[in-house]
């Protein structure tokens, strides 16, 4: 057997001992990460990630989890047992209560400010026993769930929402992202820390249509190593403080390159300057086929459970910015005379189909520009930015109280919403314009 060189033996002998130490290197970094977390724990430093890995929708919220959030505004924000940040409600509906569900995202989750802030509970305080509304108690229950697109909110009708019985469904729709939510083409071209910024989930399942159907893509679920790396450590991160620590060091360096590099006109929670106005692109005008189907099929369920259907758009900071150099020069870049495409499509939809549309952005610019206030942003933020600040919340609730009560108590009586009889089992085709999706689940 031919002899080893002094060289080859040197190797040979370091190799055996760096194998000796993997066992202590390896304890060694255990004892370090359980002491650093029980330092967090003992200091009481904690970044709580509330969203949780969904089946169906790819992403929800984490059943149980509370904390607090201070990545703007800043709030104790408490999951309830369902996976919503509301307080919790019985299933069965009691008597004399009438419900109002309201669907939406991080609007309407709402996570910056207080729950009793949010729109959604100062419209349940504004409306419960008005002598006009017979004195009934009215409950809102919020279904909000930040990064959601109109898909996910159609999903979450069918698998929460309609066991509550609600007397009302309410899409809360967002005019600066979810029409672009609602397409893995126009979400791939937000990619890395921008797509980090944007808050666009692509582990989510999408629409496309199809002679008119709605056919769900649910290729999210498809188990590469990658979603399933991700899987688990969004399920790893609510027992760790440690990984709560990292994933906040990773979101600031995210967002410090992404303010570098993202074009200012890139706002900071996922809004596309481009769906403000008509679609110039095949991408946007079939991301925008989709949206209408959607909100179509959502129309249809509502009615079938004998529930009237109002769709409510929400406003972007730009749209309803109290500068208005900073708005027309928006519009000049976008080559538009106004920023309420968005609002002006929808009420035709709302016309065509017959629900009621809600628009909020042209009455809340001009009181923006009359009171010089700023509907959107935070201190710790910025104000002009970001989601709807506590004027916001107010403003909206003050806007829906007014524009809901005439129509509640025709709702109270048990007359059932206007054509929900004549529906057939499968199709919304009534009111389907030429060109337009007739419907089939």
């Amino acid at each position: 057997m031919r002899e080893l060189t002094p060289a080859r033996k040197c190797a040979i002998s370091g190799l055996r001992r760096a194998l000796r130490n993997i066992p202590l290197a390896c304890g060694g970094l255990l004892a370090g990460l359980i002491l650093a977390e029980v330092g967090l724990r003992i200091l009481g430093i904690t970044y709580p990630v509330f969203d949780a890995y969904d089946a169906t929708r790819g992403i929800a919220l984490k059943p149980g989890k509370q904390g607090w959030y201070r990545g703007e505004g800043g709030a104790y924000v408490k999951i309830n047992s369902l996976g919503y940040r509301d307080v919790e409600h019985t299933r069965e509906k009691p008597p004399g209560v009438f419900r109002i569900a309201v669907l939406g995202d991080s609007f309407t989750e709402a996570r910056q400010v207080s729950i009793g802030d949010t729109f959604c509970k100062r419209l349940e305080k504004r409306l419960s026993g008005r002598p006009e509304f017979g004195n009934l108690k009215v409950e809102v229950l919020n279904f909000g769930i930040g990064g959601y697109a109109t898909d996910q909110e159609l999903l979450t009708l069918r698998l929460h929402v309609l066991d509550f019985s609600p007397d009302l469904v309410m899409l809360a729709f967002c005019p600066g992202n979810d029409v672009a939510g609602n397409s893995r083409q126009l979400i791939s071209q937000v990619k890395g820390a921008a797509a980090s910024r944007f808050g666009e989930n692509p582990y989510k399942p999408f629409y496309l249509l199809r002679d008119g159907k709605l056919i769900v893509d649910n290729s999210f679920r498809n188990f590469g190593l990658d979603y399933l790396c991700r899987r688990f450590l969004l399920e790893a991160i609510h027992y760790s403080r440690c990984l709560e620590l990292i994933n906040q060091a990773r979101r600031a360096m995210l967002l410090r390159k992404v303010r570098h590099n993202v074009p200012s006109k890139a706002y900071n929670i996922g809004l596309f300057d481009e769906e403000l106005v008509e679609p110039k692109d095949e991408a946007w005008k079939e991301a925008w086929r989709v949206t209408e189907a959607l909100i179509i099929a959502m129309n249809e369920e509502a009615l079938r459970a004998r529930a009237r259907f109002v769709l409510l758009t929400l406003t972007t900071p730009i749209q309803v910015d109290p500068d208005v150099a900073k708005r027309e020069e928006t519009q000049r870049a976008l080559g538009a005379s106004d920023l309420f495409y968005t609002e002006r499509r929808l009420r035709q939809l709302g016309k065509r189909f017959g629900f009621p549309v809600i628009t909020l952005a042209e009455e809340l610019q001009v009181a923006a520009v009359q009171r010089h206030v700023y509907f959107h942003g935070f201190a710790n933020t910025a104000f002009g930015t970001g989601h709807f600040n506590e004027r916001g919340h107010e403003i909206v609730a003050d806007i829906l109280t007014r524009e809901l009560v005439p129509f509640l108590p025709e709702s109270r009586h048990g007359k059932a919403p206007e054509g929900a009889d004549l529906l057939p089992s499968n199709s919304i085709s009534r009111g389907s314009p030429s060109g337009s999706p007739g419907l089939k689940q």
